[in-house]
């Protein structure tokens, strides 16, 4: 919304310019093209930033190869004897695949049983439930993005585009909640 009351602002700007220099008389196409320049910079400049700050893509990678919930990995095919290991829970169909919920951590495979994602409050072997994102962006790095959801508080996301792994670390009061990886 923010970002359309900025657009809206710089195109009502340079029509105030144009209509500035055509009172003035001014007809030169090189005074016409720096009115339209300028704002259009801006607004490229806005929209460029805006983009680049919130969108996996721009940012760099972090090594999430080794993130492990209670031993599993992604990408790792599971029996049920290995999901009974962890303890109870409940198997729901998905059209692609399983989602097994143990309350406080859901593991989603696809049809072969490859885990493809985990969901947990349990925490990761270095972070848990609880630590400060401070502690996280001391093991990660700096390279993340962030965005905000209703209710679910601030995600902080780290990219790893070596294997296509993604960690969502989801924060409320700058305390770390949830952590979501997940093949990109």
């Amino acid at each position: 919304m923010f970002l359309l009351v900025v657009l809206l602002f710089i195109f009502i700007l340079l029509y105030i310019l144009f209509i500035i220099d055509y009172f003035l008389n001014d007809r030169s196409k090189r005074s016409k093209a720096i009115i339209i320049a300028i704002p259009l910079a801006i607004v490229l400049g806005f929209v460029g930033w805006q983009v680049a700050s919130a969108n996996h893509y721009f940012i760099r990678s972090t090594d999430l190869s080794e993130q492990t919930v209670a031993g599993l990995r992604l990408n790792q095919i599971i029996s049920d004897h290995q999901l009974s290991e962890i303890g109870t829970y409940q198997k729901n169909d998905q059209p692609d695949g399983f989602i097994y919920d143990f309350d406080d951590l859901w593991i989603k495979t696809d049809t072969v049983q490859r885990i493809t994602s985990f969901s947990t409050s349990w925490g990761l072997e270095e972070i848990e439930e609880g630590d400060s994102i401070n502690k996280v962006k001391t093991i990660y790095g700096d390279n993340y993005y962030t965005y905000k959801e209703m209710c679910l508080g601030e995600a902080y996301v780290f990219v790893d585009r070596d294997v296509d792994w993604e960690m969502t670390v989801w924060t409320q009061d700058e305390k770390v909640r949830y952590v979501w990886v997940s093949i990109m």
